[in-house]
């Protein structure tokens, strides 16, 4: 789940990505989670890539601080137009910050 955080004073967006590692211990995909902290790394600057501020986890959950993305994820993008096709404009500027964020390392 994802969380909206405002810091106080400045009223600056983040997203706090919050996982619950027994059930993805229970999928086996607790590692699959650990490997998408390291590789939002803070150093890891680019447009098309959100943008992590740090992590900590507790004995039950992950913690993930990253930069709030207005317009949601990939996935949630594509869940807005289930069922029926994603027109072509967004497809492509889709695509295009895919491979532009691809080509940044």
């Amino acid at each position: 789940r994802i969380r909206l955080l405002r810091k106080k004073g400045t009223g600056e967006q983040f997203a706090l990505k919050i996982m619950e590692k027994e059930p993805l211990r229970q999928l086996g995909i607790l590692q699959r989670a650990y490997r998408e902290v390291s590789l939002h790394s803070p150093a890891l600057l680019h447009n098309n890539i959100v943008r992590s501020f740090g992590h900590t986890e507790d004995d039950r959950y992950l913690y993930l601080l990253l930069e709030f993305a207005p317009m949601g994820s990939l996935r949630s993008l594509a869940l807005r137009f289930s069922g029926r096709r994603m027109p072509e404009r967004v497809v492509q500027k889709v695509l295009r910050q895919g491979c532009e964020g691809l080509g940044g390392f």
